[in-house]
């Protein structure tokens, strides 16, 4: 899915549709620490779970490399 933006609503969009894929499995997301990632307003869907790597760890990040 490509998106014009990242922030908290094209993230919700990505999350909603992304729990649809194979709705009864249970998915885990690893993520930075973005601002539009932990978003108070952001609704997780149940078979979602986002996992967020130690801040300050670019070793972790393969995007920090590029």
């Amino acid at each position: 899915m490509e998106m014009p933006f990242c922030n908290t609503d094209t993230f919700q969009i990505f999350l909603n549709e992304f729990s649809k894929e194979k709705p009864k499995e249970f998915k885990i997301i690893l993520l930075d620490n973005g601002a539009f990632h932990k978003a108070a307003r952001l609704n997780t869907p149940d078979n979602i779970h986002l996992l967020f790597i130690p801040p300050y760890s670019p070793e972790l990040n393969p995007a920090e490399k590029i």
